[in-house]
């Protein structure tokens, strides 16, 4: 690393096999780079595979970061990891498929042609974190103001948004913004948030702070101090503008500076009026905290359609409801968990995502803005019963492991006197029918001990029951200790039945223990598979798009 001003970049997110005469991508190889760091003031260098899968989908965006910025002298350069294997480790990407973009900022100093010698690069913060989209160019424009980050994609990542972010924990959470630096900055991601704060105005200034910092992963935040940007912007300091690139544009807070509120607006404000339910939104909607009100349609047409319709019924529901559409020819599967029939559209439901409850509407009935409304009213004023799928209460338990259904999941489950062991399962789970036999023996272990009164063995089939939780796969097991209902434990071991016994040990409130034959500990000998292996879209026969 020897320039004259530096900002590396290791990034190996966008780069194609080979660049093309014309493109603004240098390709650097050992014997070249370190003189194309030394002539050139600052350098994002990136280091990929050609085989990379998501390297090639998104070359075209570093192809346009390189011609954005090569006008601000930002050079863009590129290195094949396996042509220069030993320059690839020099510079830590031991292994090239795990990738990350690190501007090492802290380098820079003011005046240009210097920097700290012999600099140690700062170990970096990680956090998880689904942004990246197609703002590379802004991106790194604005990571020259103290903001930074990208995704990385990991060997073994189920999807692109579970790999990590790496950021530089010397970076502050705002960028101060200039008058220069504003309008750019608007643009830089679908949501950015800017506070409108007087320099001396302290206290606004640390709860902003504070606001940044703790969901700095999720937005991009920036501040100005000049009053006189802010009046050209017709904002009163201080406040807060939301800008954004769908809907209104912009939503402004103005009102007392609390952390919980500007959260709370920040959340409320950066979600569509009404947005689309798909693979890289759904957990965003579920995690929100609050209700999600489908409107199921089969063609985009007729999902336009229905969304201006009832767009007065969400505006008058925002931060209350969330409204959603949903392509139901790739995802109609999903109208039935939400208890509707997967084959009757369009259709509308709303799920109260923290008790995961369903409410559908009557299929029957014509979706209108007065049907709706209707509906939606009653919703909220709690005058709907939420719909329960549950199989028959069984009459009596016949064998070992406790049978569950929706209908008497609370009286089991809950059990504030007992500690609960329940495994949610589906019939056609390969896993859980390998588990069966073991499972019955830990019940019938239990069953026999000192501890028969406290400690249950449950199963239910959460194909035929709703369940409060969100089951991501199957099997899934939870302990849901005495005295401790509002926090069970997800087990993650081994299906042994001395891993199990131990788990319900180590977190129930009676530390039960159960002793096991010695022919069961002989069958045990062989290592078991994890807990949950897979999802359940994937061991389902059905053909149908998974959320």
């Amino acid at each position: 690393m020897h320039c004259k001003r530096v900002a590396f970049g290791l990034l190996a997110a966008a780069a194609a096999v080979a660049a093309a005469d014309d493109s603004d991508v240098t390709q650097l190889k050992k014997d070249t780079f370190d003189d194309f760091v030394k002539t050139n003031d600052l350098v994002l260098a990136e280091f990929f595979a050609p085989w990379c899968g998501h390297c090639k989908a998104l070359a075209p965006e570093y192809e346009e970061a390189a011609t954005s910025l090569k006008e601000k002298n930002i050079k863009l350069a590129k290195i094949d990891c396996t042509e220069e294997a030993d320059l690839c480790q020099t510079y830590g990407t031991l292994v090239v498929v795990v990738v990350f973009l690190l501007l090492l900022l802290h380098l820079l100093l003011p005046k240009p042609g210097q920097r700290r010698r012999g600099t140690q690069l700062p170990a970096p913060r990680t956090a998880s974190n689904p942004r990246l989209g197609g703002r590379l160019p802004a991106l790194l424009e604005l990571a020259l103001d103290g903001l930074v980050g990208a995704e990385c994609d990991a060997v073994g990542a189920k999807l692109f948004q579970d790999a990590p972010l790496l950021l530089l924990p010397s970076l502050p959470a705002v960028s101060l913004l200039t008058k220069d630096t504003l309008e750019e900055f608007k643009t830089a991601d679908k949501v950015v948030l800017v506070a409108y704060i007087a320099a001396d105005d302290k206290a606004s200034n640390e709860t902003f702070n504070k606001v940044a910092e703790s969901l700095r992963d999720n937005y991009l935040f920036g501040g100005v101090n000049d009053a006189a940007v802010a009046e050209a912007e017709g904002v009163k300091a201080p406040a807060i503008v939301l800008y954004k690139s769908f809907d209104e544009g912009k939503t402004t807070f103005s009102d007392k500076f609390e952390v919980e509120a500007i959260e709370k607006f920040a959340k409320t404000s950066a979600t569509p009026l009404i947005g689309e339910v798909g693979p890289e939104t759904y957990s965003g909607y579920m995690e929100a905290g609050l209700p999600l009100a489908y409107i199921f349609a089969e063609t985009a047409e007729e999902r336009e359609e229905l969304s201006k319709a009832l767009k007065p019924i969400a505006e008058k529901q925002r931060g209350v409801i969330n409204f959603a559409t949903i392509d139901a020819k790739s995802f109609g599967a999903h109208a039935g968990n939400l208890n509707l029939q997967a084959d009757k559209f369009p259709a509308f439901a709303i799920q109260e995502t923290v008790k995961n409850q369903k409410f559908p509407f009557d299929q029957e009935k014509k979706i209108t803005v007065e049907e709706i409304t209707s509906f939606v009213d009653d919703f909220v004023a709690g005058k709907i019963e939420p719909s329960i799928k549950s199989e028959p209460i069984p009459e009596t338990q016949e064998g070992p492991v406790t049978v569950v259904v929706a209908k008497n999941y609370e009286q089991i489950v809950l059990d504030d006197t007992k500690d609960v062991l329940i495994e949610f399962y589906a019939p056609w789970c390969g896993h859980c029918k390998a588990l069966a036999p073991k499972y019955e023996e830990l019940a019938t272990l239990y069953s026999e001990s000192e501890f028969k009164d406290k400690v249950v063995i449950a199963k239910v089939d959460a194909t035929l029951n709703d369940v409060p939780d969100e089951i991501q796969g199957f099997p899934t097991i939870k302990l849901y200790p005495a005295g401790g209902k509002s926090e069970p434990v997800t087990y993650s071991g081994s299906r042994t039945i001395e891993d199990l016994i131990e788990f319900v040990r180590d977190n129930g409130k009676y530390k039960a223990e159960a002793s096991k034959k010695e022919e069961v500990v002989a069958e045990e000998s062989q290592a078991a598979p994890a807990a949950t292996e897979g999802e359940a879209a994937k061991e389902s026969d059905e053909s149908h798009d998974e959320l």
